[in-house]
């Protein structure tokens, strides 16, 4: 990369994998942009275990208060870019999470103006063989990869790895 600070544009497939994923780094840039794919709520009522046992009377509240969660901790950042370097997940284990990485990988012949970098989703990446069978997937998809090394100045090298 030939800027000390690059502007980062970071997708996002739900409301918490930017932050949990890329947290450090979000706070290093606070100028970052965040896309989040997969944040509207159901259009039915729906009550699930996991809405309950966090907390939420169904997928509606989930939704209204997870929302209002993610816009304080990007209410620095949400609002403005001026990107030069996309991060985007590698969609390693959850449909959402693959959908988005596919459709990430449907544009990035179009975003060949900015710098493109793959994250580990910080909730999957831990599952065993879940990143390897991504990374050998990766040529299939169009995709060289080529890890990224810390190196003085340039945060976003070390900033969103295991």
């Amino acid at each position: 990369m030939s800027e000390t600070s690059p502007r980062l544009f970071i997708v996002s497939p739900h409301l918490d994998d930017a932050v949990f994923s890329c947290g450090e780094l979000l706070t290093a840039h606070p100028d970052a942009a965040v896309c989040t794919v997969f944040a509207a709520p159901p259009e039915q009522e729906m009550h699930t275990e996991w809405n309950k046992e966090s907390g939420f009377a169904d997928a509606h509240d989930a939704i209204h208060q997870r929302t209002i969660e993610d816009n304080r901790a990007l209410e620095e950042t949400i609002y403005r870019t001026t990107a030069n370097t996309l991060l985007m997940s590698l969609g390693l284990h959850h449909n959402d999470h693959v959908r988005v990485f596919e459709a990430c990988c449907e544009i990035l012949p179009r975003l060949s103006h900015l710098v493109c970098f793959g994250y580990e989703e910080a909730i999957h990446r831990r599952t065993p063989g879940v990143v390897q069978a991504r990374l050998a997937n990766l040529p299939q998809c169009g995709i060289v990869a080529t890890p990224a090394q810390p190196s003085a100045g340039h945060t976003i090298d070390a900033a969103c790895r295991a």
